[in-house]
């Protein structure tokens, strides 16, 4: 629950600023049950509909996540999947909440594996998510510095859990 957090905390993760006539910008108030963003899906019934999410809702997976992935502010997180997806909510606020790095990678290196792997190591990324589908073409042995490897969007495998189980957790 985010509700007692102070004001502060809401603005300094939404970072959002107010223009002004004298040239000095101001902070927005943020208020927790305010709307966030709105997602767009079709969900497990077919038919598209928009999804409200608000302020305490995004600030309380932010935290989560953040807590469950041993996030720091040193992490550099790569930012794979794109930005229409729900999944990049999960790399962009977690890197806002704690202060992390958010590595952006261009749609070529995404699609070639190998090229992927050298981005990771380049950019020093230590968090990741990837889909098993994904996860199983990259290779393990260039994963060197990555420390937490989360993987999502359907099931995943033990024998591919087993295969990076040496390499992060």
């Amino acid at each position: 629950d985010v509700s007692d957090l102070p004001c502060e905390t809401w603005l300094s993760f939404a970072a959002l600023m107010r223009p002004s006539t004298n040239g000095i910008n101001k902070p927005l108030s943020i208020e927790p049950h305010l709307l966030a963003y709105v997602i767009y899906t079709s969900g497990s019934s077919g038919i598209p509909k928009a999804i409200p999410i608000r302020h305490d809702s995004l600030l309380n997976l932010a935290k989560a996540q953040s807590k469950c992935f041993d996030v720091i502010s040193n992490d550099n997180i790569i930012q794979f999947a794109p930005l229409t997806f729900d999944a990049s909510v999960s790399e962009w606020a977690v890197s806002l909440y704690a202060g992390a790095t958010l590595c952006l990678v261009d749609q070529k290196e995404k699609l070639d594996v190998d090229q992927l792997a050298t981005a990771i190591q380049k950019n020093h990324i230590t968090i990741a998510t990837f889909p098993p589908s994904y996860l199983q073409e990259l290779p393990p042995q260039k994963m060197h510095g990555l420390k937490t490897l989360v993987s999502a969007g359907e099931p995943c495998k033990r024998i591919l859990i087993e295969r990076y189980a040496n390499t992060c957790r």
